[in-house]
């Protein structure tokens, strides 16, 4: 029991401010290793998105992205990356466009969409 609320005290006090938009979503792909983290874990990473601006359309379009593109990309990897990071977004995509499974078109909005979710880099 003790381990279960330390389990749980865990998730309810990671911080996720200094976390990318991207990684809020791609972190429901995680191995952690044992069971997965409370569903509030989760609504927590949600609310930091929308925090930030996000509608919920959008992150509702993040999170189809990341169970419909980055997931099977990363499962036929020989090594699957068990924390994905925003890295994978571009790869997935291009691979489901090399294999047929998406046009050019759709591509394009992908990668787009991806990009815009980005932080812009400070010169």
């Amino acid at each position: 029991m003790a381990a279960e609320r330390e389990r749980i005290d865990f998730f309810r006090e990671q911080p996720l401010e200094a976390e990318s938009n991207w990684r809020l979503i791609l972190v429901q792909l995680d191995d952690f290793g044992g069971p997965p983290p409370p569903e509030f874990y989760f609504d927590r990473c949600r609310e930091t998105l929308r925090s930030r601006g996000f509608s919920n359309a959008v992150v509702d379009e993040m999170e189809r992205i990341v169970h419909e593109i980055v997931l099977p990309y990363n499962e036929q990897l020989p090594y699957p990356d068990l924390w994905p990071r925003d890295e994978i977004l571009e790869p997935a995509i291009d691979w489901h466009f090399r294999n047929g499974a998406i046009d050019e078109v759709r591509r394009n909005k992908l990668l787009e969409f991806a990009g815009h979710l980005r932080p812009q880099s400070s010169t």
